[in-house]
């Protein structure tokens, strides 16, 4: 069963916020002063096209903690 957890958890090294929607990783920008974009320009991590190999084990990382969250 995919787990979701539903609040918004900041990386400041990414510059943006994440969490879980039924197992699919949302990210969503980090305004210079800390908080979330209020337009919410969410969007899903594409693990296919839209993310850099170097990236991938850190987006992994960030999912297993999200989980843990719950």
């Amino acid at each position: 069963m995919n787990k979701t957890n539903n609040q918004w958890y900041p990386y400041e090294v990414f510059g943006s916020y994440f969490k879980l929607e039924d197992g699919r990783l949302i990210a969503c920008p980090m305004n210079i002063d800390g908080s979330r974009d209020g337009d919410d320009g969410s969007y899903e991590i594409d693990w296919e096209r839209g993310l850099e190999p170097e990236d991938e084990p850190k987006m992994k990382q960030i999912v297993a903690e999200l989980q843990e969250k719950e």
